[in-house]
């Protein structure tokens, strides 16, 4: 069922960077773009200009580095086996240089 998921969220996000799907805020900037497609919310990973660098670890693209932070937490949500508790399904593609959350 997963797997169903992260196809088409791998789909839906290359049809978003090849530009097939118009975003939700089209007014905005285009790294501020969000879209719905299929019932998957999306949006890109972007490093702003007043993103701070992980001086810790000397790591350039903070904005990756959190979108990977998020997902492992959930991972670990997941892995607590709490009765009741949901979270909703998440993965992030990469395609062509950019990172799009789903």
């Amino acid at each position: 069922m997963y797997g169903d998921f992260v196809e088409a969220a791998t789909k839906g996000a290359i049809a978003i960077i090849e530009g097939k799907i118009i975003p939700l805020n089209p007014n905005e900037a285009m790294r501020q773009h969000v879209y719905v497609y299929n019932q998957i919310f999306f949006s890109f990973a972007v490093d702003l200009p007043l993103s701070y660098a992980d001086s810790a670890t000397g790591d350039t693209n903070p904005s990756y580095t959190q979108s990977n932070h998020d997902l492992q937490g959930l991972k670990i949500l997941e892995g607590t086996n709490i009765t009741d508790l949901f979270h909703l399904a998440t993965c992030l593609v990469n395609y062509s240089g950019h990172r799009v959350i789903c």
